[in-house]
């Protein structure tokens, strides 16, 4: 009868042995993720504040664009107000005008939008008191419309006096 060979098993050895090598990598791997949080959760509060610095910029920018237009028509009001010259050629003043506190207008209502969006308690108390402002502002503004194509005898004497003086 033919000898007969079996094939045999590899030694339990070698399959102890990359047992251990190949646990030993994944432990490796698992406290070198473990020791990277803190890494990872650091950079998380940097965005966060970056973020946060990068809103904050872009509410100044739509603030400080909306001062800087709404003096411009501030200004020019004060002046087409207390102007004598004939009503026919202050047109050009009041496109000024118009487009100076369109944009104003546009700027300071996105940095309304952003504030409240931020949710400060601070802001949210100032910009109550802005809202409160902007409405006597747009009453002056509606009469200061109407006195601007009247001539200058004929308009409110102090108009241009509250207009100008009115926070």
């Amino acid at each position: 009868m033919p000898e007969q060979r079996s094939e045999t098993p590899p030694p339990r050895r070698l399959n102890k042995v990359s047992t251990i090598i190949y646990s030993a990598l994944l432990l490796v791997a698992v406290l070198h993720l473990l020791s990277s949080l803190p890494f990872f959760y650091q950079l998380n509060l940097s965005y966060q504040q970056a973020n946060a610095v990068y809103r904050l910029n872009t509410i100044s920018d739509d603030l400080y664009k909306a001062v800087n237009n709404i003096g411009f028509e501030r200004g020019r009001v004060n002046v087409v107000l207390l102007d004598a010259g004939p009503v026919a050629q202050t047109e050009a003043n009041r496109q000024f005008i118009a487009t100076r506190r369109s944009d104003g207008e546009r700027a300071l209502s996105q940095a309304l939008a952003g504030l409240s969006a931020e949710a400060f308690t601070k802001a949210e108390r100032q910009t109550t008191v802005l809202r409160q402002q902007r409405q006597t502002i747009d009453q002056l503004r509606s009469q200061a419309d109407a006195a601007m194509l009247l001539p200058k005898d004929q308009r409110p004497p102090q108009l241009a006096a509250r207009w100008f003086s009115t926070p």
